[in-house]
């Protein structure tokens, strides 16, 4: 288990801030700190030029950032995590990426700004999950307050970060006292256009009994790293990202892999999991492979 801590990208808008309760009841099941992260660009311009009314000295930038993560601190003060904060200079997606070699996860609200001005999935969001070092979560919705007994989930498939994905899902799980549920997508054979021939209705039934032994091969080691966690598997004959963003209705957690193979073709930053950050209905966290 990671001792790194959360990284938060916090600017101060509703977003971020629901990003800092998520990243600090996880903080708090984990044992390890908060670091809020403000990230402060400055306009680069090609030629001096004398200061314009409006322009934003970066020394004031500075003090309001930090009164922003100061106010934030003061506020998680109810919850037993130590919580830090930094302004740092830079893009967002630069800084935040750079944090992400030293921590547990990055944890980014879907839409922002100030410090993540037009921060919104398909931006920041997006762009730190695919360069990011570790995982990326993006908190969508309202993240309730109260303790929940809804399921993580999980998407597999057959790539490496599909298994670093069910890693996550279950020590997530674990520390949430609930258990996980195992979501593999596959697409049956199309039925024949010929009416004379017979359909392959053995053939079907064996590719998905063969789909079903893959998912449970996939989960069946980490059942037994975690035998405390209940661990319930679903096959779906049906789209990877529809299927997952209905799973997401009924979870806590949805965790899937940057990129993936097989029952999840074609899963990369732009399909599934951009598909899962615009339209999931949970906070969504993102492995990379």
């Amino acid at each position: 288990m990671s001792t790194d801590p959360i990284v938060v990208g916090y600017d101060g808008s509703a977003g971020a801030r629901t990003a800092l309760s998520w990243a600090l009841d996880a903080a708090a099941r984990h044992t390890v700190a908060v670091r809020l992260v403000y990230a402060v660009n400055r306009v680069l311009r090609s030629r001096p030029s004398p200061p314009m009314p409006g322009d934003t000295d970066r020394a004031a930038a500075h003090r309001n950032a930090r009164a922003v993560l100061d106010s934030a601190i003061v506020e998680a003060e109810r919850f037993p995590v130590d919580v830090s904060g930094e302004v740092l200079d830079g893009p967002a997606v630069s800084v935040l990426c750079d944090q992400s070699r030293h921590a547990r996860c990055v944890v980014l609200g879907s839409r922002g700004l100030g410090g993540f001005t037009g921060m919104f999935v398909g931006s920041v969001s997006l762009r730190v999950a695919v360069h990011a070092d570790g995982p990326v979560v993006v908190v969508r919705g309202e993240y309730p307050a109260q303790v929940t007994d809804l399921p993580v989930a999980v998407g597999v498939d057959d790539s490496a970060a599909a298994h670093d994905a069910i890693g996550f899902a279950m020590e997530e799980a674990a520390v949430r006292r609930v258990g996980v549920l195992a979501v593999r997508a596959w697409t049956p054979p199309s039925a024949p256009w010929r009416s004379d021939i017979r359909p392959l209705v053995r053939d079907v039934a064996e590719l998905e009994t063969a789909e079903q032994h893959t998912l449970a091969e996939a989960v069946r080691g980490w059942r037994e790293k975690y035998p405390t966690v209940s661990v319930s598997t679903k096959l779906v004959a049906s789209d990877a990202r529809h299927a997952l963003v209905a799973v997401s209705h009924d979870a806590q957690l949805i965790v899937v892999g940057s990129r993936g193979r097989g029952g999840f073709d074609g899963l990369l930053l732009g399909s599934v999991s951009q598909y899962l950050l615009h339209h999931a209905a949970c906070p969504v966290a993102v492995m990379r492979g």
